[in-house]
């Protein structure tokens, strides 16, 4: 008869959580093809607080003497719930039968998508010191938008700034404030010269704001994508194919599995 996993006796031994002593008795009753009894037995641990651990080993060892009873639906649900808290989780092919393995490797390839966002997101490098240098801070927070737009305005800003006080200067005499037209002479450009100077001005203060918003949403933003990087996000299906080989005596089989 194939087996699942033993977890050890029915009967709790000195040390054994009251947890564990009950998932012993559900795989015994598991390995002795007593289905209906390791489905109650596992289906009650479901509910209450268990870790991680054993409410994976529940949600293993009920799935199995689901799919066992013919009840598969319910089994695929179980063992969804196994793949969420244990994506990496296998089952032995020297433990379980063939048919067995082959329904649990098409429930992971049904449910590739969901399961591959549930994974821990790899780190990347983020520098909170980065956002005193708008737009880089928007780019690292991934706001690329508002980095183009802080990118492209401060550049013009920077390029009319630069430009009204090269034209002040030559127009304007710093020693007795007299403004006219610098090397060309002869006429009187006060007035431009105001609005150029204001102009000027204008520029400047626009730079400060533009940098002080930067600065402030650069901060922002990265409050923000450090809380979405600590929550999974949803993964747009794809189509999905599983391929396996899994030995048994003098056979082997193959199973392919896929969402499309």
């Amino acid at each position: 008869m194939w087996a699942a996993f033993a977890h050890g006796d029915s009967h709790a031994q000195p040390g054994v959580s009251s947890a564990g002593a009950e998932l012993g008795a559900a795989n015994s009753a598991l390995t002795d093809g007593e289905y209906k009894k390791a489905a109650d037995i596992a289906g009650a641990m479901i509910g209450r607080s268990l870790s991680l651990s054993d409410l994976a080993e529940a949600y293993r060892v009920y799935g199995l003497a689901l799919f066992f009873l013919e009840r598969r639906t319910e089994s695929e649900a179980a063992l969804l719930e196994y793949l969420k808290l244990d994506a990496d989780g296998n089952f032995d092919p020297t433990l379980v039968p063939p048919e067995a393995i082959v329904f649990f490797e098409n429930v992971r390839a049904r449910h590739a998508a969901d399961l591959r966002a549930l994974r821990p997101k790899p780190k990347r490098k983020r520098y909170r010191f980065v956002n005193l240098l708008p737009p880089i801070g928007q780019f690292q927070n991934g706001d690329l938008g508002k980095g183009w737009a802080i990118a492209i305005t401060g550049t013009l800003l920077i390029a009319t700034n630069a430009t009204t006080l090269l034209v002040y200067r030559d127009w304007c005499d710093s020693d007795d404030g007299t403004c006219d037209g610098g090397e060309t002479g002869g006429t009187d450009r006060t007035s431009a010269a105001k609005i150029i100077r204001r102009v000027n001005l204008a520029s400047a203060f626009a730079l400060v704001g533009l940098y002080t918003y930067g600065v402030i949403d650069g901060y922002v933003g990265y409050g923000r994508e450090s809380k979405e990087l600590a929550r999974p996000r949803t993964s747009p299906t794809r189509p999905t194919m599983s391929v396996g080989v899994i030995p048994s005596g003098d056979a082997v089989y193959f199973s392919l599995a896929g969402t499309f």
